[in-house]
């Protein structure tokens, strides 16, 4: 990759105004595999088209809260400036403003278009403050500390209490609508590609049209519950429906399924003396000989399972779940599939989907394998109190709760979220058809390492399609590839092929005509740069924008702190 490309430039810090907007947080940078580091071109091209022009206090009124004008740390123009010396920072977002205020500047200073004020506009950015004459400035900043505020108390209200995979994101969305707000027009169609738990997606329904698209179902659906179109009062009467249907088919259970649940019932609300951890994990180990020693994991056995009504108490029902509340997993299930309203069913599979990742006993909402690991080889795993304090939470409690809180903050949120089946190849040829002409931007969010997603939440996925398929494992995994287990292509050790396959997905988007925004992290097998260059004369612009990040690893190993990188592209004329 040479020094300089269209959409790319090596970081020169031998050039003073490179070094110095690089400090600043106005020319963010992204490191390459051999340690350099690249800026955007369109974001240098934008700087130094606004200092063409020399800024000069004396042309502006006089401060009305210093008899000194500040120190200019980089002049943005004749009407704008960054100085030394800040305040607090307005909002949690504040730290993207600097890389924005020359994309804000440049969209509205554009000859007869540019309204002036007669007084300062400032903002304070990470330790700076920008002054502008820009009417709009402090519109904008106030424009983006609403919106974090509205996202954050969202988040509390839908998931509280949900298992650590709702959303990675979550934290990042506030900025990465504030890119989307800075580089988009106003009816543009949000397409979330890759969906995941549906928080982009959420995020971008407040304020465009919105599509969620995924290659498995239950991530659709996260994204579809998280929209508009909903009610509180509907929201109750379909679970109130759904619950209905699944207490007549608890009472129908087997007097064998019954038994293992007084067993566990008596247990779970039984003081433990000493002796009982070990009695039963030998019940359980003689359980698990029982399903390896039957082959009840073969598509025959859970078939037959399937055909009595108790496909997830087969499955899982002593692994990731208590029996009771797979046997409930299973009636709320059957009820809902007797919802003939399409979106009322689907509204109730995604709060099932929440209600059984916040009752599971997990690490953080995976389910390569269970918590409670009681298998004889190695040393047992997993708290048998904490795994017992988990199986005594109602999945219907549960449920009707997500449900109906889901639908009570639907009516805040301005779009519904239409759907669209993956993997992205299938999606893009749908998403055209129903946006024809209009302007379209594609969020793009795929995997970071070569961990196989769909291997952490098969048993979302296996609760929303609830069909027989044959599982093996301690995780009761089925076949990478079929239709239970999603095969992505995303995933991998060699960065080249990640590099390629992420371009040909952001490519065939900008083929369309449409904007993408690439978010990948630092920490990801490819290299933004690299897959930047395959990108070459079929992107216009990239914009690179930079956010710290803190996010949760597996198991008990602590956050981890990593550079999120959003990429605003452009096609080709």
């Amino acid at each position: 990759m040479s020094d300089l490309t269209s959409l790319l430039r090596r970081l020169d810090i031998s050039d003073s105004r490179q070094a110095l907007w690089e400090s600043c947080g106005l020319l963010p940078s992204v490191a390459g595999r051999e340690g350099e580091n690249w800026i955007a071109s369109s974001q240098y091209d934008r700087l130094i088209e606004l200092t063409l022009s020399k800024f000069d206090w004396n042309v502006g009124p006089h401060l009305p809260d210093d008899l000194f004008a500040p120190t200019i740390v980089a002049e943005l123009g004749a009407f704008s400036c960054l100085t030394q010396g800040a305040g607090s920072h307005s909002s949690p977002t504040s730290s993207l403003w600097a890389q924005l205020l020359p994309v804000w500047l440049s969209a509205r200073s554009d000859g007869d278009h540019l309204a002036l004020s007669s007084r300062w506009n400032e903002i304070d950015i990470d330790g700076y403050r920008a002054y502008s004459l820009n009417v709009a400035l402090n519109a904008i900043a106030a424009k983006s500390v609403e919106r974090h505020k509205n996202l954050a108390a969202s988040r509390s209200a839908l998931f509280a209490r949900s298992a650590n995979y709702m959303g990675s994101k979550a934290v990042l969305s506030s900025q990465l609508l504030d890119i989307v707000d800075a580089t988009e027009a106003a009816d543009t169609t949000m397409v979330d590609l890759m969906c995941g738990s549906g928080v982009m997606a959420a995020a971008f329904a407040r304020q465009f049209p919105t599509i969620a698209s995924d290659a498995q179902e239950f991530c659709r659906l996260l994204g579809l519950v998280q929209g508009g179109g909903m009610t509180r009062a509907r929201g109750e009467a379909v679970a109130q429906q759904v619950i209905d249907g699944a207490r007549r088919r608890f009472n129908e259970l087997s007097d064998e399924v019954r038994r293992s649940i007084d067993v566990e019932t008596q247990l779970v609300n039984s003081e433990l003396s000493v002796g009982d951890p070990e009695s039963l994990f030998q019940q359980m180990r003689e359980r698990l000989t029982k399903w390896e020693k039957n082959n009840l994991g073969s598509l025959e056995a859970v078939s037959a399972a399937y055909r009595s009504g108790r496909l997830f108490g087969h499955l899982y029902g002593g692994v990731f779940f208590g029996d009771r509340q797979a046997a409930e997993l299973d009636c709320l299930r059957q009820s809902i599939s007797d919802i003939t309203e399409i979106t009322e069913q689907r509204w109730a599979l995604g709060a099932l989907v929440c209600a059984a990742s916040a009752c599971a006993y997990t690490y953080g909402g995976h389910f390569a394998q269970p918590k409670l690991d009681i298998s004889d080889s190695g040393k047992a795993r997993g708290d048998i109190y904490e795994a017992l304090k988990q199986r005594s939470l109602s999945i219907t409690h549960e449920f009707f709760t997500r449900l109906t809180s889901l639908a009570l903050e639907s009516e805040n949120v301005e779009h519904a979220i239409s759907v669209v089946a993956g993997p992205w190849e299938a999606a893009i040829p749908v998403v055209a058809r129903a946006t024809g002409n209009s302007p379209v931007c594609v969020y793009i969010d795929p995997p970071y390492t070569r961990d196989e997603y769909s291997r952490y939440y098969h048993v979302l996925e296996a609760l929303v399609r609830y069909q027989p398929q044959a599982v093996s494992g301690k995780g009761r995994l089925p076949k990478r590839g079929s239709e239970g287990r999603f095969a992505s292509k995303f995933s991998g050790r060699r960065a080249d092929l990640m590099e390629a396959e992420i371009a040909k997905a952001i490519q065939t988007c900008l083929t369309q005509g449409w904007n993408c925004l690439w978010s990948y992290s630092n920490s990801g097998v490819a290299s933004i740069n690299g897959t930047l260059a395959r990108l070459e004369g079929h992107a216009k612009t990239a914009d690179v924008f930079r956010m710290d990040h803190s996010y949760k690893a597996q198991g008990k190993r602590g956050p981890k702190q990593v550079v999120e990188y959003a990429i605003h592209l452009r096609p080709s004329d």
